[in-house]
């Protein structure tokens, strides 16, 4: 599995997947939705398929005498990894926007903000994400230029459900960011706890769907 894993980041890994990871940082301009510099991630997982396609990577994988399913689980750890390390990075910078930003230019219009729900939800959404993209890629391994659409458009929805969620009510907003209030520290805290929860059972879930899927495939 090591060597699985250093392949997937060797092979799989160029500046364009660099550079759309790291824009999760792009979370300290103050004028954006907390939540929009989070579909860059989302589109550095979607170009690791097709650069692994242009490789031959699958196929050649599919040969050496290892699992199927170890084949997938690496590329899953791969990717959610791209994802955790997406958020993590952003952390410093959303707080120079909480801490040192904000409060010099102000806010314009209400917002989910930084707190502990915006990374829960960040969570949540990515699950969803991998749950319909990589078990379908692994369905069919060809013609994915749906399945790159579908999952890049639900997770756009998602991102802008919560952003317009928080816009439209702004007491939503309020309370969320009142850390002076428990019932909100204790939102925020339920919902990054339940963030976490989501993203570690889809996990498994994806790793088992790809599996199966990619077992049945004749390469």
């Amino acid at each position: 599995m090591k060597k699985l894993l250093y392949k997937e980041f060797k092979l799989c890994t160029n500046i364009q997947i660099v550079i759309f990871t790291i824009l999760s940082v792009l979370i300290l301009i103050p004028s954006w939705p907390s939540l929009i510099p989070f579909i860059y991630p989302m589109i550095a997982v979607i170009n690791i398929f097709p650069i692994a396609i242009a490789n031959s990577d699958t196929l050649y994988t599919s040969l050496l005498p290892i699992r199927k399913k170890d084949v997938v689980k690496a590329r899953v750890i791969y990717i959610f990894s791209i994802e955790l390390f997406s958020l993590l990075i952003s952390l410093p910078f959303a707080e120079i926007r909480k801490y040192v930003l904000i409060p010099l230019v102000g806010n314009s219009y209400p917002d989910l903000g930084v707190n502990l729900a915006t990374y829960g939800i960040l969570l949540f959404i990515f699950s969803i994400f991998n749950l319909v993209l990589i078990p379908w890629v692994y369905k069919r391994l060809e013609k994915l230029n749906l399945c790159y659409i579908v999952s890049t458009f639900l997770a756009t929805t998602l991102v802008t459900a919560f952003m317009l969620l928080f816009i439209f009510i702004p007491k939503a907003s309020i309370f969320i960011n009142d850390y002076s209030s428990i019932s909100s520290l204790l939102t925020q805290i339920g919902i990054l706890i339940s963030g976490i929860l989501i993203f570690i059972g889809d996990f498994f879930l994806v790793n088992k769907l790809a599996g199966d899927n990619f077992n049945k495939l004749n390469i």
